[in-house]
């Protein structure tokens, strides 16, 4: 299987808040390289998070990075990965069968994030989806065989070779 791996951002900003001395605003953004990794889907990520204040002195930006951390979503909770069209940009579109798969990921909701890419990247996404899709049916293949190969012998013999003495 090749190694694509798709750079990828998202970014989530609350409403800026009025208050006494201007005007602060957070935001949360994360960077990240999405691959495959045996029968996992990886998202190698890492978060900052900043709060810009404006007032009276001007704007004053703090940045805070929270580290580098991996996340995996093995083949059996991802229900689809897809490229979809952004207003901006496209993006990568992942869907899981469980909530907690996607916990602590900024914009994950409902067990469902988009992750931005970039226009240079579209293509490596749309072969990663593609890789992906080759890697899960190698897998059900795998997976078919061995039940296949394990209710052959638990058969009895006569019945494996077609019952023919």
């Amino acid at each position: 299987m090749h190694a694509f791996a798709v750079p990828f951002w998202i970014s989530r900003s609350e409403m800026p808040e009025l208050n006494a001395v201007g005007t602060v605003t957070e935001e949360e953004r994360v960077d990240g390289i999405l691959r495959l990794e045996g029968e996992s889907l990886v998202l190698d990520i890492e978060v900052t998070q900043s709060t810009t204040t404006l007032d009276g002195m001007g704007q004053h930006v703090e940045k805070e990075h929270l580290g580098a951390r991996e996340l995996r979503i093995p083949f059996d909770e991802l229900v689809e990965l897809s490229v979809r069209r952004g207003w901006w940009f496209p993006c990568l579109e992942i869907r899981t069968s469980r909530l907690e798969t996607l916990r602590g990921l900024t914009g994950a909701k409902q067990g469902v994030v988009r992750l931005r890419v970039s226009w240079p990247n579209r293509r490596a996404a749309r072969t990663l989806v593609a890789e992906l899709e080759i890697a899960r049916a190698d897998l059900a293949l795998a997976r078919a065989e061995r039940l296949e190969g394990a209710n052959e012998r638990s058969l009895p013999s006569d019945q494996v070779d077609g019952g023919d003495a």
